[in-house]
């Protein structure tokens, strides 16, 4: 399937061209290396990350190797990355309980590349 995506992805900015996206729910770490390679190809200057990592119950929606991708690859691609709470504590290793917390793991998570960070409190 990673292959089909980035197939897909590359036909989309070959055919039509993108001056902004949003990224959303990568699943897997060989999908996140696949859009990686596509938008290194053919770079979006304003793409919006929102890293979809962590499910309303608190369950984890991505495996380790896939958030290590998503840090590696995808972040430091982004314009702009909108994690909420949970998101931020897994992006920035910290928890995230107040406002002083937010604005700390957004410093931690621009240091991973993305030039904003606007974590979400919900």
């Amino acid at each position: 399937a990673p292959a089909f995506v980035a197939r897909q992805l590359r036909s989309v900015l070959e055919d039509f061209g993108v001056d902004a996206a949003k990224c959303g729910m990568l699943s897997v770490a060989p999908i996140i290396e696949a859009v990686a390679g596509a938008l290194a190809e053919h770079p979006i200057d304003k793409l919006v990350v929102d890293p979809v990592m962590v499910a309303k119950s608190g369950d984890s929606l991505l495996q380790p190797d896939a958030v290590e991708a998503l840090i590696r690859h995808i972040l430091p691609l982004a314009l702009v990355v909108t994690p909420n709470l949970p998101e931020a504590e897994v992006l920035s290793g910290m928890t995230v309980a107040n406002r002083e917390e937010m604005e700390e793991a957004a410093r931690r998570i621009g240091k991973l590349g993305a030039r904003h960070v606007l974590v979400k409190g919900g």
